[in-house]
């Protein structure tokens, strides 16, 4: 199976698109103007007992949601006597969720530092492994040697470490040296903001891009190709080795990347609330603020004998790469084709968990109702490429 990450930009985006065989089973868009990860500090405008929150303005007019419950310790940088957030309070904060609609963006105390292997972060103390690679030798090893670096016969620091799963395949002195970058960024940012005044920005994280680049399986990739020169000095520069192994420069003038791989038809598809399969049935996918609702329907289907099962199994398939592009969440309802014999709805509930486990986009199977409806579940991880890319266009029959 030929395997192929593709970066680009469409309509003024940045998109990344992953490819197997020539299928697009992955679609990720960067927001233009994306705030999270940024450290600021920000000044408290108002606390609400009756929602145990505060509003902290990180910049002129720009105010964010603060949890008081989530936030046990708060990071303030002027004068205090006691450990309530008061108005007029100096914070340093970042930003963990963007402002979606009528939301204001969601501000944290507990700042976090991501490299390629290690994660630092302010709440917690000691070295901690991610839970896929908890049991692993090898980070098991590198998890004594940041101990004995930074916290054995020391003064206890304010930060922990989280080691990520790719440390499983790196050498030691790479995650050491990380890790003491994190640590003596993290203590710049936290003696700096001392002096510094309200709004002012205090840490940017690299692109999307990079990130997405870092978190890549690389050794599923036959190639990572972009037509976008800054992306490729940038991945040279924070990518690891295995990265730069598969990196290409598309340089065909003639031909824009991002028509050689059709990617202004396959949005266009997936932003399309109708999805046709090759049985002739389709899908009909409808985003509503409480859940996703989608219908199969047999549309120009031939009836034949278990014509219903196939073009339910063709959907179940279909149904899962589209959550994945679309990057739906929440609760997901599924109305397939009725079928009359029990054990065809067992092979269609199978089925749909096979390809979920294929997929591997976090989908949840919870149920099937009394009525037939399927009933599935995904975390939210940012906005749908609906909400990206929401400039009222029309539909297509």
């Amino acid at each position: 199976m030929k395997t192929r990450y593709v970066i680009t930009h469409l309509q003024g985006r940045c998109v990344c698109a992953l490819f197997y065989d020539n299928v697009c089973r992955e679609l990720k868009v960067a927001e233009p103007e994306n705030m999270t990860g940024r450290i600021y500090i920000g000044r408290v405008e108002n606390v609400v007992k009756n929602l145990n929150c505060a509003f902290i303005e990180i910049e002129k007019g720009i105010k964010c949601y603060y949890s008081l419950e989530e936030n046990k310790k708060h990071f303030f940088l002027n004068p205090k006597n006691t450990e309530k957030v008061c108005i007029g309070d100096s914070m340093l904060v970042q930003i963990s969720r963007e402002a979606f609609k009528t939301k204001p963006a969601t501000a944290t105390g507990k700042l976090s530092l991501t490299g390629e292997y290690v994660v630092l972060v302010s709440d917690g103390t000691g070295v901690s492994v991610s839970g896929k690679v908890k049991k692993h030798p090898h980070c098991l090893e590198l998890k004594e040697k940041l101990e004995e670096t930074f916290y054995k016969g020391k003064p206890l620091p304010a930060f922990g470490f989280i080691l990520r799963t790719n440390t499983a395949e790196a050498d030691s002195a790479p995650v050491l040296a990380e890790a003491k970058k994190l640590a003596e960024q993290f203590q710049e940012i936290t003696g700096q903001a001392k002096y510094l005044k309200a709004f002012t920005k205090m840490y940017e994280p690299l692109p999307p891009v990079v990130e997405w680049l870092k978190n890549l399986r690389i050794s599923d990739l036959d190639e990572i190709v972009t037509d976008d020169r800054e992306i490729y000095e940038l991945a040279g520069q924070y990518a690891a080795e295995a990265v730069k192994e598969k990196l290409r420069l598309y340089e065909d003038e003639l031909l824009p990347l991002y028509k050689l791989y059709s990617l202004e038809t396959i949005l266009s598809r997936t932003l399309n609330k109708k999805v046709w399969l090759k049985s002739g049935g389709y899908l009909v996918i409808e985003q509503t603020e409480a859940l996703t609702a989608v219908d199969v329907n047999s549309g120009k289907m031939v009836k034949k004998k278990d014509s219903f099962l196939k073009t339910n199994l063709e959907a179940a398939e279909e149904l899962v790469r589209q959550i994945g592009l679309r990057n739906l969440s929440g609760m997901i309802i599924v109305d397939f084709i009725n079928l009359k014999e029990k054990a065809e709805e067992e092979q269609l509930v199978s089925a749909l968990k096979k390809y979920i486990q294929q997929e591997n986009t976090g989908i949840v199977y919870v149920d099937m109702t009394r009525l037939g409806l399927v009933e599935l579940t995904r975390k939210k991880n940012g906005k749908t490429l609906r909400e990206l890319f929401a400039d009222g266009r029309k539909e297509e029959v």
